[in-house]
């Protein structure tokens, strides 16, 4: 026979275990969700391009130029960023 301290433990030991598959299950769906998000993203973002390219080529010409100059900044920033932090430890 058990113990009450024995049980209990067991007990815990089962609700964390629960509480454990639980919180993996969820994040499954948060990833699921996110996956799909990411795809209806691109999808809208791929209708907007198309509805931009036959109102306004030169408009997506720009948008496009504008784009990647804003990667070129935020790959210095990151960089810099990351130089800064490493210099702090």
């Amino acid at each position: 026979m058990m113990s009450n301290a024995e049980a209990s433990a067991e007990s815990k030991s089962e609700f964390y275990t629960t509480m454990y598959a639980q919180v993996e299950e969820i994040k499954s769906n948060i990833r699921k969700v996110e996956e799909k998000l990411i795809e209806i993203s691109d999808d809208l973002f791929c209708m907007f391009l198309r509805n931009m390219e036959r109102s306004s080529p030169e408009l997506l010409e720009t948008a496009i130029d504008a784009a990647s100059q804003f990667e070129i900044v935020r790959k210095i920033c990151n960089e810099h960023h990351k130089v800064i932090c490493e210099n702090k430890w």
